[in-house]
């Protein structure tokens, strides 16, 4: 495979919500509005809200809260980019992406200078915690929100946890992410925590908090 040069965004997962803008929109279609932003009196007579609409799957996305349509057309494909990691499922790779190989770090590690809190139970063969490891094992995964790459590592999680049957002990592992981040990641944005609860408790799974 021919390496990827350290200034050139990393090859994303397949999922409509990590395409390409040009890619993404040659299956979309736009519609123009009266807005609900602010501007007093005069908001409402400049057609500024914006509807985006994936085609094939009918996954939408809107903004209308900006005074220039450019802004709202920007803010409308980024929230459809969101509800397509929602609402659209993939099979995962074995492997993660590499776009999610570069946002994930190793785990913490320990003081490896710790003494021990009973040299004895070594001497007695007793397995104690690696104090090269973090204990709470598993990688870290950063991504503001607000970044364009969150919207394709969420669709990555989320299709992990739907082929794990919505456990993020699994999907974690396969990931290389700790069970944790990999929560703190998807809730992020709270209607994608609501929607893989609501995918948990359907199945009399406890639901998990961010």
């Amino acid at each position: 495979m021919k390496p990827t040069r350290a200034d050139e965004p990393k090859p994303t997962y397949d999922h409509p919500a990590a395409w390409s803008e040009d890619r993404l929109l040659r299956e979309c279609d736009f519609r123009q509005g009266r807005g609900k932003g602010p501007g007093g009196q005069h908001r409402n007579k400049v057609e500024t809200l914006v509807m985006v609409t994936h085609t094939p799957s009918g996954v939408t996305g809107q903004a209308g809260e900006r005074r220039v349509m450019t802004e709202n057309r920007k803010v409308a494909i980024r929230r459809l980019r969101i509800n397509l990691a929602l609402e659209i499922r993939r099979t995962p790779t074995h492997q993660p992406s590499e776009l999610w190989q570069s946002r994930r770090t190793a785990p913490a590690r320990g003081n490896p200078n710790r003494k021990d809190p009973d040299p004895l139970m070594r001497e007695l063969g007793v397995k104690l915690p690696d104090p090269e490891v973090s204990p709470t094992g598993g990688g870290r995964i950063s991504c503001n929100p607000s970044h364009p790459d969150y919207p394709a590592l969420l669709a990555e999680a989320i299709d992990h946890l739907a082929a794990a049957n919505w456990s993020a002990k699994t999907a974690a592992l396969q990931l290389g992410v700790s069970q944790s981040q990999l929560i703190k990641l998807i809730a992020k944005e709270q209607h994608a925590l609501e929607h893989v609860n609501r995918e948990r408790t359907s199945r009399g799974k406890h639901a998990y908090r961010a």
